[in-house]
């Protein structure tokens, strides 16, 4: 019969110990057949008062096979490692055989009202808006136009830089908080980094690629590139899914506001004025009137009065004229 191992890890001692526990522990787990079903959220209380803190459930075959890796040589330096590094509820029980797989955490499910301070919205509603119109263009550009060729390149280079610095933003002033609270999804967040570095990588070689491409070639050369744009925006729109859907209701539970709003101040102090304008000039068209007055409310509170001008130009370039006006009476009744 089906058996499950549940933890609920309540506190961490140690996080490179910790970190290094997860890097290694999925293999002795495969060894004995298990697989894991729960890696931290996100999760909701419906009865009684139990808040986990970061719960793991992992299903085996049987609660013989559970025990046996428990005990086995493979895993007991992994588990006094865990020992040293954290403090840990646990209990193993029978089950009955799942019916279907685990299925993926789903938008649907997202704890929304969790979510006190919201981290990604705006600038991951920017990078959608950067990727999608990256990739119409490439689908409808004409391959044999150098000129329109050379635009594309540089939209596509300008985009993928503000999402390399995104993320090494990410990596600097959410990943030592995701850690310290969540270290699991961090370990996770840092895997999908590399994946999507990787994609970058490929999506560049396209790039230089194609400029050295003639005839029937450059044309499937330019296919290839709206392809490649196309596989690496599916990667990226899962990654924004775990950060959106398991890591930030996850982080609103477990760390404090003025944590939150600490990292989220020193990350967008570290933005240097010309990316400052690249990711404003995806973020406008991207948003509603709400997130609009939300934004440009809190950028007039911290923003001199020079900066935040050059802020409204980009307003009125990336919104029509209802949209902006809409903009500029909210701003002026707040």
């Amino acid at each position: 019969m089906t058996a499950y191992c549940l933890w609920d890890v309540r506190e961490i001692h140690d996080h490179d110990a910790m970190n290094d526990y997860v890097a290694r522990v999925t293999e002795t787990v495969t060894a004995f057949g298990g697989a894991y079903v729960v890696i931290g959220g996100p999760w909701q209380i419906v009865e009684g008062d139990w808040h986990p803190a970061y719960p793991v459930l992992i299903e085996f075959p049987s609660l013989e096979r559970a025990h046996e890796w428990y005990s086995s040589e493979l895993y007991a330096p992994l588990r006094d490692l865990r020992h040293a590094a954290s403090t840990s509820d646990a209990v193993f029980f029978d089950g009955t055989a799942a019916a279907t797989d685990p299925q993926l955490v789903r938008s649907s499910d997202a704890p929304l009202a969790d979510v006190c301070f919201d981290l990604y919205r705006d600038v991951h509603k920017g990078i959608r808006h950067g990727l999608f119109h990256a990739i119409e263009r490439a689908g409808h550009l004409d391959p044999f136009d150098d000129v329109a060729l050379g635009e594309q390149r540089n939209r596509i280079e300008r985009l993928l830089h503000l999402l390399d610095v995104h993320a090494a933003h990410e990596d600097d002033y959410l990943g030592p908080l995701i850690e310290r609270h969540l270290p699991v999804l961090a370990a996770q967040l840092q895997r999908e980094h590399a994946e999507l570095d990787a994609c970058t990588g490929e999506v560049r070689r396209q790039l230089t690629a194609l400029g050295c491409l003639t005839g029937a070639d450059r044309r499937f050369g330019q296919h290839r590139l709206y392809l490649g744009l196309s596989e690496f925006t599916a990667a990226y729109l899962q990654h924004q899914t775990t950060e959106e859907v398991e890591v930030l209701p996850a982080l609103n539970r477990a760390a404090p506001l003025d944590e939150l709003l600490e990292a989220n101040a020193a990350l967008v102090a570290a933005i240097s004025p010309g990316d400052m304008d690249g990711y404003m000039r995806l973020i406008v068209p991207a948003c509603n009137p709400h997130d609009l007055a939300e934004l440009y409310g809190a950028m007039r509170a911290g923003a001199p009065d020079e900066a935040f001008a050059g802020l409204l130009d980009i307003a009125r370039d990336g919104l029509d004229q209802h949209a902006y006006d809409r903009l500029a009476d909210d701003l002026a009744r707040a």
